[in-house]
Order: C-alpha cells, then structure tokens, then sequence
C-alpha cells in the first residue's frame, strides 16, 4: 500500500542530499579537448566557449572576464543594491589593471611614463643626440677678476681631498661640454671662489655651449655620491640631458673617485629654477638602461675616454652691457689727442 503525504508534510521533509562522484583524473578536460570541456560545460551549466577560453587565457585575463560578467549581471539586474556593487567591481578592475595611474606618472609624458617604459624607475628618454646643445643664457651676471680650476672625472679626486681638508661644503658643479667631457668644479661658496657654469667651457659667454650642467651633492667623507641635479641659471639645461652625465659616470664606475649608491637622488629643475620633483634611481638598473641605450660605439669610445688634466680659465670683469657714463675719476677707456678710444684698452674677456 502506498503511502501519500499531504503538502505540508512535503515541505516539512528534510531535503534529501545525495553524494556525487568526484571526477576521476582521466575526467579533467585538457586544454585541448573540446568534447571533454564542452561535457564538463554542460555539468557545470557554462558556456563551451567561456570554458575554453578560461583554459587558454592568463589568470588576469579570467579575472577581468569574470568582472566583464558579473558587471553586466548587475546592470541587468532590478536590484537596488546594483549601484554600491557595481561601484565594487569598479574599483576591482582599477586594481587589476598592470598599469594603473598613479599622482607621480599620470603627469608626466608618454615617453617618460613608467607603464610605456622597459625600466620603470629610469626617467630619461631614450633619444640619443649629440648634437642638442644649451646656450648660456644669463648675461646680466658680473664676474670678478680670478683664475679658476676645472678638474676632469681622472683629476676631481684632489678636489674632493682639498675640500674634506678644508671642511668645505660637499657639492660640486659639473658640465659635459659638447665633446662629451664631463668638467668639476667649486660651487659658489663666500669662503672660495667658483666659477660660473659657462666659465667651465673656457670660452666667452655668449660661444659657451654645454651638453648638460648641474650639482653633485656627497657624503660627509666624499666617498659617495648622494645626489645630482640639472641646476645651472646660465644653461638651463633640461632634466632628460642629465642621462649624459650619468651615462660617463656609469661607463666609468670602476675608476670613479668616490662610490655610486644603490639608490641615486636626481632633483629635476624647471628651466625657473624651480624643484619640480625628486626621483629615485636604481644604479642596477641605470647600468642595464645605459648598454640598452647608448648603442652607437662611437659616442661610447667619447664618454668613457676623459681627458686627464686639469685645466685652468681665467676671465676678466665682465662689463654690463648697460649704458655706463664715464668720468675723469672713473674712465673706462683712455682716449688719445683726437678723442677716439684706445681699442686695445677695451674690457675684453681674455683666454689662457
């Protein structure tokens, strides 16, 4: 005899949970098995093509699928919570996107941009020109009477030991002129006398040209490098030329004066003068970016071979190009009988 149970005693029964057979080994679909994939699909109540493309896609791409889909389950759906979710899934592809913009990069240009760059950390561009040069430019600055040092990379180690003797600041002013040589000197201090960026050329201001010029910063002892910068009011010199001065301090690390750091500190100067940012340079990855980047064995034979002597510019006071009333007590120029100026007399820079 049969026995009946009205609906509420339907309902009232437990559910019956019956056990599934777990999938053998030989079950699991390959990548390349289409009938095994779509039989599994069918289990699974998915898609074959979503299955197979799960098996052939990166583990990015199945979670960026699975975001696309559960976007558009939301939008399609009539819940009222749809918007605070989907405000969720938003901010999960924002996090597994490989590029995502940051305060830092967002503003920078796209050859500069970390995500469109091999080496992340290094923010020079890879063009190579030997040729772009920067003019000086300041001409209203007034120098005094004096005879300047320069020092070459071989001969800046006694300019480093006379400065730890004498206590001095730990800075220096450096200049690549347009050989790709890179120049030392004194920045200005009251205590010693520096010359200007353009008097590190040797020549007259207004034929002084530089392939980049700035300021390198020590340790107390000068045995390493903290810092450098593109500083200079008399070029101007852009922050991507600051790669040439690296470059020569990389191809030449191993007769260096003093030690690089793991971590180099370049401040980038607008051509104001004004600190725009700060970057961090990994030295490791500096090396790999300068083989990858200087290519041509011609301008690597220049950069790596420095001279090895110091060199001395003198240089008058240069006069302002001003108006300048002349006086019997003050005369800039004698004159003779007929009242012409003794050209010989002159203010004139003079070049040694």
């Amino acid at each position: 005899m049969k026995r009946r149970f009205n609906e509420t005693q339907i309902k009232s029964k437990k559910p019956i949970i019956l056990p599934i057979k777990p999938f053998q080994s030989s079950s699991v679909p390959s990548i390349n098995d289409e009938d095994s994939s779509s039989s599994n699909a069918d289990l699974c109540g998915l898609d074959v093509g979503s299955v197979a493309s799960f098996a052939k896609c990166p583990l990015r791409s199945v979670t960026e699928t699975l975001l696309e889909s559960d976007t558009k389950a939301i939008e399609d759906s009539s819940d009222p919570k749809a918007e605070r979710v989907n405000l969720e899934l938003e901010k999960k592809r924002k996090l597994s996107s490989d590029c995502a913009s940051t305060p830092e990069s967002s503003d920078l240009p796209l050859s500069r941009t970390p995500c469109t760059a091999k080496y992340q950390s290094i923010p020079f561009s890879s063009e190579i020109n030997p040729f772009k040069r920067f003019s000086s430019n300041n001409f209203k600055k007034i120098m005094g009477n004096e005879n300047y040092p320069v020092y070459s990379l071989v001969t800046v180690s006694s300019l480093l030991e006379e400065k730890e003797l004498n206590r001095e600041k730990t800075d220096l002013r450096f200049l690549v002129d347009t050989n790709g040589q890179a120049w030392f000197a004194r920045e200005t201090h009251n205590d010693f006398p520096a010359p200007a960026h353009y008097q590190m050329t040797g020549l007259p201001q207004s034929q002084a040209n530089c392939r980049t010029a700035g300021n390198l910063f020590f340790s107390s002892d000068y045995k390493v490098l903290k810092r450098v910068n593109n500083k200079s009011g008399d070029f101007r010199p852009s922050f991507d030329s600051l790669k040439w001065f690296i470059t020569i301090l990389v191809l030449n690390e191993s007769s260096l004066p003093f030690v690089l750091p793991e971590i180099l500190l370049a401040d980038e100067f607008s051509s104001s003068g004004r600190l725009e940012r700060t970057w961090k340079l990994n030295i490791s990855e500096l090396r790999s970016w300068v083989m990858d980047t200087f290519t041509s064995g011609e301008i690597l034979d220049e950069l790596q071979k420095q001279v090895q002597e110091t060199k001395t510019v003198s240089y008058v006071k240069e006069q302002d190009s001003d108006f300048q009333f002349v006086t019997s007590s003050n005369t800039l120029f004698k004159f003779d009988c007929s009242g012409k100026a003794e050209s010989a007399d002159m203010p004139r820079i003079k070049l040694f």
